[in-house]
């Protein structure tokens, strides 16, 4: 008896910021591999209107299950701990991510906003490592932001450390469902986040947080503007995030709805 072959994707690999002709390559493989498949699940709305269009068909069918998370079995550190095992001054505003340092991620955009924002009450915290980070680190040298921004390394359970921040950020230029932004809603934290994958189906603009362009550093600066100078606006932003993810994004309803796939 031949195996039910379920693939699950996390974002296609043909939105990555990458040559044109890998991209039409990459969509060529996913399209003839399909057929091997017996289901495919997506994530997010953008990547199942995309499979349609360039006509990616499993032997069965093709669908949609949102990322889910349970936030009560993340053990957030204390502000306090998390900002001194940080390194990070306790009197500063801390706007922070948490990704792999490679280019869907965008996060030379969070060091040209940096150089932008004239504020000493600021600093930008970046948890994570990989093949990026020489660029990076040569990035902050040339723009002189040695004393603004940390590139925390790699951490393990980073989500414990989303205390330290005030905002959240994710400027990537890619996306499939981002794992990190269920995470920063889980910490109540009011978020920026670029349109890509899945962000405008967990995100609404205005509402639980900020929806900008990709490598647009104006909107960066003007959305974090804005939180910085309405305490009460951002804890309700991330209020809302909180409520949104229990609703809507709960570990226990993904999990239901792959469980039926399988």
């Amino acid at each position: 008896m031949r195996p039910k072959v379920v693939y699950r994707i996390g974002g296609w690999s043909f939105n990555d910021p990458i040559p044109s002709w890998q991209k039409k390559l990459q969509q060529f493989l996913e399209k003839i591999s399909a057929s091997w498949k017996d289901v495919i699940i997506v994530n997010n709305y953008h990547d199942l209107e995309q499979a349609k269009k360039i006509r990616i068909k499993p032997r069965q069918n093709i669908t949609l299950v949102h990322n889910g998370l349970d936030p009560y079995k993340i053990n957030f550190l204390e502000k306090d701990t998390a900002r001194s095992q940080l390194k990070i001054p306790s009197s500063k505003k801390v706007i922070g991510t948490i990704a792999n340092f490679y280019p869907a991620k965008g996060l030379e955009n969070i060091i040209k906003a940096a150089a932008k924002i004239n504020r000493e009450d600021i600093v930008w915290c970046i948890i994570g490592d990989g093949a990026g980070r020489n660029a990076l680190e040569k990035l902050i040298q040339d723009k002189k932001l040695g004393d603004k921004i940390i590139l925390a390394g790699r951490k393990e359970s980073a989500s414990s450390y989303l205390n330290a921040f005030d905002v959240f950020i994710l400027p990537s230029v890619k996306e499939g469902f981002p794992w990190a932004v269920l995470e920063a809603m889980a910490a109540k934290l009011p978020i920026i986040a670029t349109r890509v994958g899945a962000v405008p189906e967990i995100l609404e603009d205005g509402i639980n947080g900020y929806i900008i362009e990709p490598n647009n550093i104006d909107q960066i600066i003007d959305r974090l503007t804005l939180l910085l100078n309405n305490y009460p606006r951002a804890q309700e932003m991330g209020i809302q995030a909180h409520q949104k993810l229990l609703f809507d994004f709960n570990n226990d309803s993904m999990i239901s709805q792959i469980e039926r796939l399988l």
